[in-house]
């Protein structure tokens, strides 16, 4: 498996009391009403990560996104500009104990248990990059729904892990499972987000909440310990 392409779909907000309380909040540094202004954007949430192909025995889990937006609004068409940083970390599906087959010996054909051991890594991730963006905004400046394409660079690092058997007989394998994970890689990435905005009296502050889907192409893995 030379290549390997990484789909991740990132969930900022999942229902509308964590969206405000927890989840984002968004300085803006201009009224919204305004037909051409700059925009200002933070945000926090949760990562799941979906890998194009399986890897035996491993999973990798979801984790922290964080990241901010700059938007340029001319009326309802703009541009935006994305920083994201995401943290990931892979499991394996064994568990703490394994079984095997043991053909001979004092217990020849029986299922035997045997303890593992896990050593891995996380995998972080960046992105930056810059596109498209459109604006639907509600008659009465309250609310704001804003649709992005963005095209740039992500960063791959990391997600290294390797499962060994543990006191185990002669017969079964040292290595369980292994992935090697990602060298500090720089991968072409496109970025589509939807978000919706409650902005507040006055229109300089509000708290938004959405989805962003990500894609890093022709992701290569670590070539050591292939």
């Amino acid at each position: 498996m030379k290549k390997l392409k990484l789909l991740f779909l990132l969930l900022f907000v999942c229902m509308s009391a964590f969206q405000v309380s927890a989840q984002v909040a968004d300085p803006t540094d201009v009224l919204i009403n305004k037909k051409s202004y700059w925009q200002l954007s933070s945000r926090i949430g949760y990562d799941f990560p979906m890998f194009k192909e399986d890897f035996k025995f491993i999973e990798y889990k979801g984790g922290l996104m964080a990241g901010l937006s700059v938007n340029k609004y001319w009326n309802h068409w703009g541009f935006e500009i994305d920083f994201d940083y995401i943290k990931n970390s892979p499991t394996t599906t064994i568990g703490n104990t394994a079984f095997g087959y043991q053909p001979g010996g004092p217990v020849a054909g029986s299922v035997i248990s045997f303890p593992t051991e896990t050593t891995k890594t996380d995998i972080s991730r960046m992105f930056i990059g810059i596109g498209p963006a459109y604006k639907w905004q509600s008659k009465n400046d309250k609310l704001t729904i804003e649709l992005a394409a963005m095209g740039g660079l992500g960063f791959i690092n990391g997600g290294e892990i390797l499962v060994n058997a543990v006191n185990k007989p002669s017969t079964i394998n040292d290595v369980l499972t292994y992935h090697s994970g990602f060298d500090n890689e720089t991968v072409l990435t496109f970025k589509a987000q939807a978000r919706a905005t409650y902005w507040f009296k006055g229109g300089k502050w509000g708290v938004n909440g959405g989805v962003y889907y990500m894609n890093h192409f022709d992701v290569k893995k670590k070539k050591k310990n292939q």
